[in-house]
């Protein structure tokens, strides 16, 4: 399993392999950086592992895989709970933005340009006072700044608003980045206005723009948008696994291939060591074979194998009649004298 891991990983790359259930069997990821690089199944009777190299049968293992992880594909099905949440704060910010408006006179007045917002300014008795404070303009242009921004936060809502019927009609991968952008937008509408120069004058109480809560609850529906983003591109990734699958099946090949001359030279080494041992076993058996055939041409030709040993005794007999001649030649002389 691992050996095999290492070529469908990237070359030189660390990787993990996890086991997960896939139908009625047991199935393996091969993963590095966080990302399958190739499935691999048990090859029942054996157990040699296989690469899936189907692209559907490798989408539908990518499925069982992600489940494994513990992630829900049907995960943004929440969003509803964080528009449900944002309605319920949308309206806390209105009691602190009307106190906010009437005193800057915006209330009964446009304030769509420098000399409109002034004009309201100067129709209510508590804001002159700060208007004649600082550089000439400069308060007017703060109430122009909050009015637009109060504004904007008013149309962040209605995106988000927009954005979640989109979802809700199509719940794609176009149309949950679109949600999840309408909330960014909103959290950045808020933001801004919150931090509205207006509110360092005390001119009047910030409203409640529930920052807390429109964070929480974007932040919520993102870990809904990570669970279910697994799913939203299994066929692409499965593209991808396939191609990766195919090169590492190459790579082992062509590895396997280059072994084939060094397997090739042991054989050959071993064949003619063989062959060596062979040669001396046959030349052993030729010399015992020439050995017992001159053994056997001695033993025709007298009946017996001649060995010069067997000379030994004859030559002793042949000196002792030798020595009594001599001493019977002596004895006769001495008689006759």
């Amino acid at each position: 399993m691992h050996e095999l891991g290492i070529y469908m990983a990237p070359e030189n790359a660390s990787f993990s392999i996890e086991n997960f259930s896939f139908g009625n069997d047991s199935a393996y990821a091969i993963v590095s950086g966080g990302e399958p690089y190739a499935i691999l199944m048990k090859d029942f009777p054996f157990v040699t592992p296989k690469a899936l190299t189907d692209n559907k049968t490798i989408e539908q293992a990518l499925f069982a895989y992600q489940l494994s992880l513990g992630f829900d594909p049907n995960s943004t099905s929440n969003f509803f709970l964080v528009h449900n949440g944002l309605n319920a704060v949308e309206d806390d910010k209105d009691p602190g933005e009307a106190e906010c408006r009437r005193l800057a006179g915006t209330d009964h007045f446009k304030c769509n340009s420098l000399e409109s917002c002034k004009l309201a300014c100067f129709s209510t008795p508590f804001c002159p006072n700060f208007a004649y404070g600082g550089g000439p303009g400069e308060f007017i242009s703060v109430i122009w700044a909050y009015e637009n921004d109060s504004l904007a936060l008013d149309a962040a809502y209605d995106a988000e608003e927009a954005a979640y019927a989109q979802f809700r009609l199509n719940s794609s991968k176009e149309s949950t980045d679109g949600y999840l952008a309408a909330l960014s937008g909103l959290n950045k509408a808020a933001t801004h206005v919150a931090s509205t120069p207006l509110h360092y004058y005390s001119f009047c109480f910030m409203p409640d723009y529930a920052l807390p809560e429109i964070t929480s609850l974007q932040l919520q529906a993102q870990i809904y948008y990570y669970n279910a983003s697994h799913f939203l591109n299994l066929s692409s990734l499965a593209g991808k696994v396939q191609n990766r699958t195919l090169e590492g099946l190459a790579r082992k090949k062509k590895s396997e291939l280059s072994k084939l001359p060094a397997i090739a030279s042991k054989t050959n080494n071993s064949t003619r060591q063989n062959s060596s041992i062979i040669a001396l076993n046959n030349s052993t058996r030729s010399n015992s074979s020439n050995t017992a055939l001159n053994k056997s041409e001695n033993t025709a030709a007298g009946g017996k194998r001649f060995e010069p040993a067997s000379l030994v005794p004859i030559a002793l007999a042949l000196l002792a009649l030798m020595v009594g001649a001599v001493a019977a030649y002596f004895v006769l002389r001495k008689k006759q004298r």
